[in-house]
């Protein structure tokens, strides 16, 4: 179940990024849009992988 949480995160990652990549920065609702899933996604997958790890602790 781990490996998804990593899928997870190179999702959020590629969809903060993907306005330059894919050439849409030029338009502000959707580079925000991105932007604010992007970290969301990423953040939420981190609070996920961190608490797991001080669990087993």
């Amino acid at each position: 179940m781990n490996y998804l949480s990593w899928v997870n995160l190179m999702f959020g990652l590629w969809v903060f990024v993907s306005p330059w990549v894919l050439g849409f920065a030029g338009y502000p609702l959707a580079l925000w849009s991105n932007i604010l899933s992007g970290v969301g996604v990423v953040v939420l997958v981190l609070w996920t992988l961190l608490g797991k790890r001080d669990a087993n602790r």
